[in-house]
């Protein structure tokens, strides 16, 4: 049987009309979400996916690509979503603003390519219309476009589109050439999230309902025809779990029964459809129910039950609802925790795609009961719903301000987590906030204590409040229940230099750079003590792998320049510092030691007088206020190699007066020294 609705003529709108409507369907998404741009990156995630990692860091490069394709970072395989941030680090560089407009417009472009593709299976223009509005307006999807490390959402949701909308044009005239476009298609969307893995199973569906095609060839023939993508996602979901798992993502069947797993995938999926119809108290992160959930999992349960034997009933009369109920069902099924990674419940985010379904099938439903109503109820109710989610919306949006508004969102409207107690003290422990920042901290190891993030964090804390012991104990407990995070191993490695156990914060350091080769802190405090015990070719490829993450650190610059003149490199020592002056004009250690080289180097082709005095002129210059004996001994001895002795003299008398007048006896002894040369008219010559 037909639906009524399928009974309705509808005329198809011209494409002028459709393309205005396309067009206002994506300034309503850039206004309901334009206010992402004035969003600050967050602690959650974007540090991993943009912020510390270095390849995406350095925008795009072979190197980079090669890196995206073969790389597990973050527990997770999608290389088309590094390549986006990337082009976004070499357009927008790291400021915010680029990266979260970069993801307004993927939302816009999804939605727009929702309405065409949902056209044309359908054959109905403003049913898709409104489905296409309610879905991207709607307050479920702040997370996947407010949140930089969701970018995978939204590059994902347009290759989705795009499968249907080829689909649809292959269910139209089938032949290999459009098959061969959805085997693409869904190739490229699994690269830039492996969320699309239930696709095929999706277009069987559409299959039944709305394209008609599986009364006319069987479903047999259709699941043959789609064995490719099988493949395809089969291959896919055996890659993912593999970087996820060995990511430590992924939780163990200890840790979460599978029992357990399976009654929490229905309440999740109760859990959402309460979201969609009523979208309150939404926040980055719902903790799992570990015990006394029995109850809701039955009523779950129970509901779901009733859901699918209501659109079972109705396949014939009304097909839509039995698609839309398998759409909404299949496609949380990567999500739904069977295999469960990370701790969260459920996820805003994971309703991207499977919440299109449930809209679907509603605005079906509510077509079909309004078929006899007056022709202006249907838009009035769907455009006055569109203002309520979008207003909503873009309520939230300002809720991803930064981490702070973020995090005390979450524990004012979700319930008490030891992760965003954790977030929170993190977060403000780098704002230099320590009391309420331990506070928190400790209620997250409160909360867990085995949470080895949080007894890291707050051991990081109590370090730099001064409280060593109590930072030793968070430390070392960090390290037993995670060996493999490195950055406790790195503080750890802090507290012993503080402690002078040099050698213990050696063996630290090295442990954090095996695990995490760009910690830049690690390589530099390494590079240090090397340095100290003469190790000088060490210290120089600690300062060296320490610069490729932080290459405009000018510490990191300076130590470089004066490791390898220890070393006797003194051309590449030079190199260095005026790299320093490039970034840092006035640097008086630059330019005192450049001048001094300059001058007393015993190669002549090192030397040059000139030069050395302007340098030491200016850094001079530049202490005015403060004479420094050394500097005003540079100056002497560049005036010397200049041959300039009588200024040479002058300027070496003052020094020694100088050193003399801060009690520095060793000082005006050598000074004494050049000044013997200086007054026989010959220059200092480094020995």
């Amino acid at each position: 049987m037909t639906s009524n609705l399928e009974l309705q003529a509808e005329q198809r709108p011209t494409r002028r009309v459709r393309g205005i409507v396309a067009a206002l369907l994506a300034l309503a998404v850039l206004v309901t979400f334009g206010g992402a741009r004035d969003c600050d990156f967050t602690l959650a995630d974007d540090p991993h996916y943009v912020l510390l990692n270095p390849w995406v860091r350095g925008g795009i490069s072979w190197e980079g690509v090669r890196w995206a394709f073969t790389s597990g970072h973050a527990a997770n395989w999608h290389p088309l979503t590094w390549l986006s941030h990337m082009l976004d680090v070499e357009w927008f560089g790291l400021e915010p603003a680029g990266h979260h407009a970069t993801s307004v417009v993927l939302h816009a472009v999804s939605a727009v390519l929702c309405l065409f593709a949902l056209e044309r299976l359908t054959r109905r223009f403003w049913p898709s219309a409104a489905v296409a509005l309610l879905f991207a307006l709607h307050p479920l999807r702040v997370e996947s476009v407010a949140w930089v490390s969701e970018r995978k959402d939204v590059l994902c949701a347009c290759f989705f589109f795009a499968i249907l909308l080829a689909h649809a044009r292959h269910a139209e005239q089938p032949s290999r050439a459009r098959l061969a476009w959805v085997l693409v298609l869904l190739a490229l969307g699994l690269l830039a999230k492996p969320m699309l893995v239930t696709v095929p199973f999706l277009l069987l569906v559409l299959e039944g309902w709305p394209l008609g095609r599986a009364r006319e060839l069987g479903w047999r023939r259709l699941a043959l025809e789609k064995i490719p993508l099988f493949a395809l996602v089969a291959l896919s979901s055996v890659v993912t779990f593999l970087v996820q798992s060995r990511g430590g993502a992924v939780q163990s069947v200890e840790a979460v029964p599978i029992s357990v797993r399976l009654l929490h995938a229905a309440s999740a999926c109760l859990t959402y459809l309460r979201q969609l119809v009523w979208p309150a108290n939404l926040c980055v992160y719902y903790p799992y129910p570990r015990e006394g959930q029995a109850l809701n999992f039955g009523l779950a349960l129970a509901a779901l039950g009733g859901i699918t034997w209501m659109v079972l009933r109705e396949r014939t009369r009304r097909a839509y609802l039995l698609t839309g109920w398998l759409w909404f069902l299949g496609m949380l099924v990567p999500v739904i925790g069977i295999v469960q990674v990370g701790s969260q419940a459920h996820a805003d985010r994971y309703t991207y795609l499977p919440s299109v379904g449930i809209t679907l099938a509603l605005v079906w439903l509510a077509a079909d009961l309004l078929c006899k109503a007056p022709r202006w109820c249907a838009p009035a109710l769907t455009l006055a719903a569109a203002a309520l989610l979008a207003l909503q919306s873009h309520a939230l949006v300002r809720t991803w301000k930064d981490s702070t508004t973020l995090f005390e969102r979450a524990l004012a409207v979700g319930e008490e987590s030891a992760l965003i107690h954790q977030s929170l003290g993190q977060v403000l422990a780098e704002r230099g906030e320590l009391e309420p920042a331990i506070v928190h901290l400790r209620r997250s190891v409160e909360l867990q204590p085995d949470f080895a993030a949080a007894h890291g964090g707050l051991g990081a804390a109590l370090l730099t409040r001064g409280e060593l012991e109590g930072a030793a104990t968070h430390l070392q407990r960090a390290i037993e229940l995670d060996p493999r995070d490195a950055v406790p191993h790195c503080n750890l490695g802090l507290l012993l230099e503080k402690r002078g156990d040099l050698d213990g914060a050696l063996a630290a350091y090295q442990a954090t750079t095996a695990l995490d080769p760009w910690n830049s802190t690690a390589h530099a405090h390494a590079a240090k003590l090397l340095g100290m015990r003469g190790k000088l070719d060490e210290a120089l490829a600690s300062y060296r792998a320490a610069r490729v993450i932080a290459s405009e650190d000018l510490e990191l610059v300076r130590f470089t320049a004066v490791t390898l003149t220890l070393l006797g490199r003194v051309e590449e020592a030079i190199a260095e510092y005026e790299l320093l002056l490039r970034l840092s004009p006035d640097d008086v250690d630059a330019l005192n030691n450049v001048a001094w080289i300059r001058a007393t180097h015993p190669d002549a082709r090192m030397r040059n007088g000139a030069d050395a005095v302007r340098r030491a002129e200016r850094a001079r210059d530049l202490l005015r206020a403060s004479p420094n004996p050394i500097v005003l001994d540079t100056l002497a001895a560049a005036l010397a190699e200049a041959g300039r002795f009588p200024e040479a003299v002058a300027a070496c008398e003052s020094a020694i007066a100088l050193a003399e007048g801060t009690g520095d006896p060793r000082g005006a002894a050598r000074f004494r020294e050049h000044l013997e040369l200086f007054r026989n008219a010959r220059p200092l010559r480094l020995r």
